[in-house]
């Protein structure tokens, strides 16, 4: 307004230069990754993690995390972090594969992470067989989440299918970490 009432006094019209806006919306989509870094996922499952992000950035870039998990979570990007994706990209090209699996841990964490977004939809992505090696049942936790999606190896997805059938989620299988950006545009397509 102060640019307007300026130019107008000088009679003249505003540059381009001097006018800006602020949009206040609400995100239609908030997105929490959860990547399995536990000894079962090496190689090209966790290569996939990479292009996963990426893609997780692309398809909701006000609010998405990047998490991931064997015993422990790590969080690689919060929700509202405002550093730009390629961080997280790197940070879990930097991964290696290690320990058990706490599934129920990391499914707890997206929780946490996606309970401060403000997005309409909140999906919790996780990219895991989803072989629980700890004590902890899984079930709970995902049956708690607004949505849950698993990008799960095609060659290791008997653990994922039970989840999603019994927490009711969806399930996505990959052949290689070529197929993780299209299987999650597909899912979240809806």
């Amino acid at each position: 307004m102060d640019a307007l009432a300026a130019a107008r006094a000088d009679r003249r019209p505003a540059g381009l230069a001097e006018l800006w806006t602020t949009d206040w919306h609400r995100p239609g989509l908030a997105v929490c990754l959860l990547v399995d870094a536990s000894g079962s996922m090496t190689g090209a499952r966790l290569a996939a993690s990479a292009m996963t992000a990426a893609a997780c950035a692309w398809r909701a870039p006000g609010e998405f995390a990047v998490l991931s998990f064997a015993r422990d979570v790590r969080v690689h990007r919060s929700i509202h972090a405002a550093a730009p994706p390629v961080h997280a990209v790197d940070s879990l090209l930097a991964l290696r594969g290690h320990g058990v699996t706490s599934v129920a841990g990391a499914l707890a964490a997206a929780a946490d992470q996606l309970a401060t977004a403000r997005a309409a939809r909140r999906v919790t992505v996780l990219l895991s067989d989803c072989r629980a090696t700890d004590e902890r049942d899984p079930l709970p936790a995902a049956r708690a989440l607004d949505e849950l999606l698993v990008l799960a190896p095609a060659d290791d997805c008997a653990e994922a299918v039970d989840l999603v059938r019994r927490a009711g989620g969806r399930l996505a299988t990959l052949r290689s970490a070529a197929d993780a950006p299209a299987a999650l545009a597909e899912a979240l397509g809806r």
